[in-house]
């Protein structure tokens, strides 16, 4: 919804940056979506003209008429189809394909000899209805993508639907089947590569410090070669085991220099339910970036908190010293703690605890305003974005629960400076961030840049550290603007 919100402003507002930017969205968009993205694109611009009605074949030829920005837009878009598809085309003539590999009970590991001159846009999927992605066929149908093609393709005096026909037969069905093994194959391998990178680096590392490498810090360690949520994987691994434990105690040094990623000071971690839970499910990725994150903060805090994480237990919160003395048993400890969802519709009594352990310690140790906890991370469920019909419910009652920990401290003798700054995380669903209320913060979503942001900021983030996170890949760098 967002990207397609920033769209149609660009479309309406800088028509020639987005034309002179179609090529790098197609190869910037995750993999294989690009060229879907060029289809929703035009298919959104004419549903918005037409109210809504995005069924209505109609509207292209009206606008195409009409509009002569729409006109460039779409020209361009089937250029680039047509472009993908000749250069597909020459690779089936050339035999640079294996197209032998067709049939659906085909070992994937025939493609591991696939050459790079090899690989095929989603060009002929996009114009194929049985193999298009769900949701895009009325969209490819409203823009008229296959018959714009065509144009471009076939002689004027041929007949369109004869030469589509066999198109489609030779060439647009295989080259369909052969993308979609092709995006699997290739997924896997680079997934394969990138474990691959990490593990020859920790590798050397291990060498390293197994050889008396001296000055590792100087040498061989590259402090941000790994995020905390990478290298705590690694410590499950009795191989490289040791060369995380290396990297992680490098990592934290330079945090609490004040180094690169910056430096966290007085926060605390509410964890969400058991990690064992979360390693065993679909993303957990997300596991062990909430692992990490615990730890880290828990060793960068200074006394009374040093050393601490907020645990769920017998049904009430408490302050937790998290037992270990390296990375690896503190990792185990914390998979061995229980912990629970914090409900963000209700004002939740039990999650007030977490503010009365606060103030109980700051009350017992005497502490001034400046060491006190200035920022509580609670990693959370299901958060509901501004667009959602119960945004208002959730969002009244996140205020409603910080009034009554505002009242909390006052009630102890505490100003408002005193009250810890709340960050709700749910990394586990789509990336956006809502800072309306001093308060609180709602951060939903995960990434690797996202994380990295999080870190070199201090534990800070906004919505201009999201977008940062979300143009620092190498390919969004190609991006101009023109007009």
């Amino acid at each position: 919804m967002t990207f397609d919100t920033a769209v149609l402003w660009l479309h309406h507002n800088h028509p020639n940056t987005l034309l002179r930017n179609l090529h790098s969205l197609v190869n910037s968009v995750s993999y294989g979506e690009g060229l879907y993205t060029l289809v929703q694109i035009l298919s959104n611009l004419l549903v918005q003209k037409r109210g809504g009605q995005d069924n209505d074949a109609a509207a292209h030829p009206e606008r195409y008429d009409l509009d002569p920005d729409y006109r460039l837009l779409h020209d361009r878009v089937i250029d680039i189809f047509v472009e993908l598809l000749k250069s597909d085309i020459d690779k089936i003539k050339h035999h640079k394909l294996k197209l032998k590999f067709l049939n659906d009970d085909d070992d994937l590991d025939d493609f591991d000899q696939l050459d790079v001159d090899g690989f095929v846009s989603a060009a002929a999927e996009c114009c194929t209805d049985k193999y298009l992605i769900k949701g895009h066929r009325a969209r490819a149908r409203i823009i008229l993508l296959c018959e714009s093609i065509g144009r471009r393709l076939f002689p004027l005096e041929s007949d369109q639907s004869d030469e589509w026909e066999r198109l489609r037969k030779k060439v647009l069905v295989p080259l369909s089947k052969y993308y979609r093994r092709q995006v699997h194959t290739d997924c896997y391998h680079r997934e394969v590569r990138e474990r691959c990178v990490v593990e020859k680096y920790l590798e050397e590392v291990k060498a390293a410090a197994g050889g008396g490498g001296g000055n590792l810090r100087g040498g061989i360690i590259k402090l941000d070669a790994s995020l905390p949520n990478e290298i705590i994987k690694y410590v499950r691994r009795e191989d490289v085991r040791e060369a995380a434990e290396v990297q992680w105690k490098a990592m934290v040094e330079d945090i609490k220099q004040g180094e690169g990623l910056g430096k966290f000071k007085n926060c605390l971690v509410v964890g969400s339910y058991s990690l064992d839970a979360k390693l065993d499910e679909r993303y957990p990725e997300e596991a062990y970036a909430e692992a990490g994150l615990e730890i880290l903060v828990s060793e960068m805090n200074e006394e009374p908190w040093k050393g601490k994480v907020i645990t769920y237990s017998d049904e009430k919160y408490q302050l937790d010293l998290i037992q270990g003395h390296n990375l690896t048993s503190k990792f185990e400890f914390m998979r061995s703690v229980e912990t629970c969802w914090t409900s963000l519709v209700e004002c939740n009594k039990e999650f007030l605890e977490v503010f009365d352990l606060i103030r109980e310690v700051a009350v017992n140790e005497k502490l001034r305003a400046e060491q006190m906890i200035k920022k509580v991370i609670v990693f959370t469920g299901h958060l509901e974005p501004i667009d959602s019909p119960i945004w208002d419910v959730q969002y009244n009652a996140l205020q409603s629960t910080f009034e009554a920990i505002r009242r909390k401290f006052r009630d102890k003798g505490y100003g408002d400076d005193s009250v810890p700054h709340i960050l709700y995380f749910n990394e586990t669903e789509q990336p956006w961030i809502c800072t309306q209320d001093p308060g609180f913060t709602l951060l939903s979503g995960f990434s690797n840049n996202m994380f990295k942001s999080f870190l070199k900021n201090g534990g800070e983030i906004g919505p201009h550290h999201l977008m940062e996170a979300a143009i620092a890949h190498e390919e969004y760098q190609t991006l101009e603007v023109v007009d």
